[in-house]
């Protein structure tokens, strides 16, 4: 019974950690977020929430309960033989031509608009500003027997269980990938973008702090002003009555400040480290607490075990 309720108090408390941990998306403008997700087997592209990713490294270690995969962003697939040896790749950031000029047991030599490179089968390089990785070749070139497979694209990013996501910009549209889950295969990913493709994502976590209450101090600073010019206009005319000169006409007309002003950046980069600090606060009591259990509980065990043994050298005597 002990047993069970530990277990429920962890899990409890495991659910809280996520909770607090988790990240979520916003469009700075307020517009519409889209998600979409995809399983993409290794070694293959996919296109999510109209952007393709190809995957060429995937593992999951459940005993450490570790998760990791490397991802090509806006990626086509390639294949290259003696008979097609060159291929048009079509991405977000342009139009290239890949070609192979040289293929031997070991590497391939590979050109992309008058840059060329050699690699190895699993291997990967910068050719013209785009990552290339060689899934697999064989025979020859120039020969009749060649074929190169690969994954060419902008970039490479790698996500794991510590760091899931990560917010790039393709061309003028921000896209946030967030690693779901990994294996050996595949893996499942999350991408968001905004609505309005030109609008910025911004990275939110869950708990934060309240901001600090701008169009009230406005509203506040705005009747101050425009009592002050009440006042002012009052005692003008009073003088003017008592020396019998006419009154002085006076722009009574005040700039009210904008009722919406936005925190400063330094207001919005305190915030965040805020938030962050109460995370790790939170996080580290958790721990403790966690670890203040697990001692409780083995003392009790060996406790247990102690009373057991005693008990027997009793019935034994």
């Amino acid at each position: 019974m002990k047993r069970g309720k530990l277990l429920l108090f962890l899990l409890t408390t495991f659910l809280l950690t996520s909770s607090i941990l988790a990240t979520t998306f916003e469009c700075s403008d307020g517009s519409e977020l889209l998600e979409d997700r995809k399983e993409i087997d290794l070694e293959n592209t996919k296109s999510i929430n109209n952007l393709r990713l190809g995957l060429t490294s995937s593992f999951e270690t459940a005993a450490s309960n570790t998760f990791s995969a490397d991802l090509i962003v806006d990626a086509q697939k390639f294949t290259l033989t003696d008979t097609n040896p060159s291929q048009n790749l079509e991405l977000k950031k342009g139009e290239y031509t890949i070609k192979i000029t040289n293929l031997t047991d070991s590497i391939v030599e590979i050109d992309i608009d008058g840059d060329s490179e050699e690699i190895q089968e699993k291997d990967s390089s910068i050719i013209k500003s785009l990552f290339v990785y060689i899934t697999n070749f064989e025979g020859s070139y120039p020969n009749n027997t060649a074929t190169v497979n690969g994954i060419a694209g902008d970039k490479k990013i790698t996500l794991d269980n510590e760091k899931t996501y990560e917010i790039v910009k393709v061309e003028e549209t921000d896209y946030a990938i967030e690693l779901f889950s990994a294996s050996d295969t595949n893996a499942i990913v999350n991408i968001y973008k905004c609505a309005n493709e030109t609008t910025k994502i911004l990275d939110i976590p869950d708990l934060i702090p309240p901001e600090p209450n701008i169009t009230q101090t406005n509203n506040s600073t705005n009747s101050t002003n425009n009592n002050t010019t009440t006042n002012n206009t009052e005692t003008n005319q009073s003088l003017n009555e008592t020396t019998g000169e006419p009154p002085v006409e006076t722009n009574t007309t005040t700039q009210p400040e904008p009722a919406n002003q936005q925190p400063s950046t330094t207001e919005e980069s305190n915030t965040k480290e805020n938030s962050i600090l109460f995370r790790v606060v939170v996080v580290t009591i958790i721990i403790l607490i966690l670890a203040i259990i697990g001692i409780l509980f083995l003392r009790g065990m060996k406790r247990k075990f102690n009373n057991t043994d005693a008990t027997l050298e009793n019935t034994n005597i």
